[in-house]
């Protein structure tokens, strides 16, 4: 509602109107205020990703078990650098066309 209210506000102005959050914070604290949002942002992203990662590491350690013997924190080294590779894409077009082998691949 912050947002709709500013842009409403500053539409009649002919001013920029907010679009992100960034433009959010570059409002409400200048230059600063922005800076302070992207790296906020890009705290909680990577929060999530690892996260991600230390789940699909144990998950593989769980089904390979039986067959190999590898610590979690391995697969989680093994999984960060392909994870960081899907993570630099522009476009993820490519990537999308591969989703049904993901998704036949959880129902097994």
């Amino acid at each position: 509602k912050g947002f709709m209210s500013y842009n409403n506000i500053k539409a009649r102005s002919g001013e920029a109107e907010l679009v992100t959050f960034e433009d959010f914070g570059e409002a409400a604290l200048g230059s600063k205020g922005k800076v302070l949002v992207r790296i906020t942002i890009i705290g909680w992203f990577m929060g999530v990703c690892s996260g991600y990662v230390i789940l699909i590491a144990s998950n593989l350690q769980s089904l390979l078990s039986h067959s190999v013997d590898i610590n979690y924190r391995v697969w989680v080294l093994v999984l960060t650098p392909f994870c960081w590779f899907l993570c630099m894409l522009r476009d993820l077009s490519a990537v999308a066309k591969i989703t049904p082998v993901a998704t036949m691949g959880s129902v097994i």
